[in-house]
Formats: structure tokens, sequence, C-alpha cells
């Protein structure tokens, strides 16, 4: 599995958090202000991100919003614009640069918005991001759609993720990540509890979940999950790899294509229920090993404290 190295990994997440993150990137000419929110009535607010970059925190208090519009020509300034509007109960926040970046070529140039914002902790957040950053910390229901982009999420209550090739970082959800990943990258410590709808060409790493974990569907990327209270269930995977070390619980795996599984130091039992050409490793098994049928693979196991039961190869 390809992995950012760790001290990486803390710098990139550390700079999306900082209040003085945003002044790391140029900022030639810049222009700040302050924007009230009008939550009353609103149980949703919605920011559509782009490519700028957004921090919000949860803060007693009335809401508030500061902008900080950086470009590095001065006339550009009048089109870094933040818009709200009202839609319903829903409270939508654009943070528009894209007028600022056009007709610029063959030079260097940026032109974005960095906003910080704090939100009562009880409303419900909505995050687009295309190439952009957001940072969120506090929220207790979230949901965030990234590009490319990067996003990190800490002390929050729920997160539904739809990640396409970007990065994400989660730490210490009191409730379920809810996560869809297509060929990015995602790190995920110390959560109530965690389903991947789907895990496309990309890497999820996790560490800490305090109850179970259900992942649909492995394409040809990776998971690693390690200290996972309950139980793991995994539907189908293609050609990509599953590493799990010390589950308390049961472990379900429906097939495995091309792809390995390493399970080791399982307090229960492993049941898989076809294997075709990919490889199968128990180490270190509580339970019984089970598995339903198998092609071409292989199944390694060591430490088997239950029955085994593997069928001949066909």
């Amino acid at each position: 599995m390809h992995r950012l190295p760790s001290t990486l990994v803390l710098a990139l997440a550390t700079a999306l958090v900082l209040p003085g993150a945003a002044l790391a990137r140029p900022c030639d000419f810049k222009r700040e202000e302050n924007l009230t929110l009008d939550l009353e009535g609103a149980r949703r607010v919605r920011f559509e991100v782009g490519s700028n970059r957004l921090r919000i925190h949860a803060a007693e208090g009335p809401a508030r919003l500061h902008s900080l519009a950086c470009s590095s020509k001065e006339d550009r300034l009048p089109q870094l614009v933040v818009r709200q509007q009202r839609v319903g109960d829903e409270l939508r926040i654009e943070l528009d640069s894209a007028a600022a970046r056009t007709g610029i070529f063959f030079r260097p140039f940026h032109a974005y918005l960095a906003v910080e914002a704090s939100l009562p902790a009880d409303i419900a957040v909505a995050v687009a991001v295309e190439d952009g950053e957001a940072s969120l910390k506090g929220s207790q229901k979230i949901e965030a759609a990234v590009g490319s982009g990067e996003i990190v999420v800490r002390d929050a209550g729920s997160l539904t993720l739809s990640l396409d090739s970007g990065d994400a970082w989660v730490e210490r959800l009191e409730q379920t990540a809810t996560v869809v990943v297509g060929s990015g990258d995602v790190s995920i410590a110390e959560v109530g509890a965690l389903t991947v709808n789907s895990l496309d060409s990309g890497d999820l790493s996790v560490r800490g979940v305090r109850g179970d974990v259900r992942i649909a569907s492995i394409g040809s990327g990776d998971a690693e999950l390690r200290d996972i209270a309950g139980d793991v269930e995994v539907g189908a995977i293609g050609s990509g790899d599953l590493e799990l070390e010390k589950v308390a619980g049961e472990v379900r795996v429906a097939s495995i294509g091309s792809g390995d599984v390493h399970a080791s130091s399982v307090g229960g039992g492993v049941e898989v229920g076809a294997i075709d050409s990919g490889t199968l490793l128990a180490d270190g098994i509580g339970g019984d090993l089970r598995v339903g049928a198998i092609g071409s693979g292989d199944v390694e196991h060591h430490g088997v404290r239950g029955r085994v039961e593997i069928p001949a190869e066909d």
C-alpha cells in the first residue's frame, strides 16, 4: 500500500487547520472582510469551496465568517467574492474566485479566498471542494464532497464523505464515518463506526474503530485496518489488498478475486465466501477459519484456535 510519510501527513493536516495557514501561500495584494451569517431557522449551511481554502470550527455565540482575498494583481481583488444565499432552511455560501483567475497565462499568478467560519456545533454543515482545501472541527453533522482537493475533519459527530482523487484525514468522530473513495487517499482514526460504500483504486488507512466496520467493495485499491473493537464485514475484493490487525470481533469477506487478504490478531472467527486467484493469510485467529470455495488461490494459516475448514482446489 502506498502511504504518505507520517511527518508529511501531519504537516499537511496542520497547514489546513492553523488560522494563519492561508498566509503560507503567496498573498501580494489582499482584502479582508467580516460577514454576519443569518442562521435563524436554518438547519444546514452549505459551502461551495471550489479552489479556495475554508476553515470551520464550532463555537458558541453568533455565527461569524472572516474572508481573506489574495491576488498577485490588485485589480483582481474585487472579483474574489464570498456570496451567501438562503434557500429554504439551508444557507448557501459560495467562495468564488473563478473570474479572478481567467485570462492569465504563462506567468506566475495567484488569486484565491481563505475563509474562516465559526458556527454552532449543532447545525449541519455541507462542503463541496474541487481542488481547494477545507478543515472542519467540532461540527456534529458533516457532509463533504471532494474532487482533487484536501479535507481535514476533527473532533466531530458524524461524517459522510465522497472523495474522488483528493486526500482526506479524519480524526476523532463520536459517531459513524461513511465514505466513498475513488482514486484518492483517506486516513481515519478514532471513530465510532465506519461504513465504506466503495473503495475503487485509492488507499484507505483506518486505526481505532469503537464499533463495526462495513466495506461494500474494494476494487484495485488497498485498505489497512487496525484496532477494531467490533466486527469487520467486506463484500467483493477485486485486485486490491486488505490488511487487518487487532480485530476484536468477527471477520467476514464475501469474495476475493486476485487480491490479497491478511488477517492477524482476530478475536473471533474469519470467514471467506470464495477465493479466485488471490491469497488469504490468517494468523492468530481466536475462532474458526472457514473458506467456502477456492479456485487457483492460496490459503495460509497459523495459530487458529477454532476449526479450520478449507475446501480442496477446484
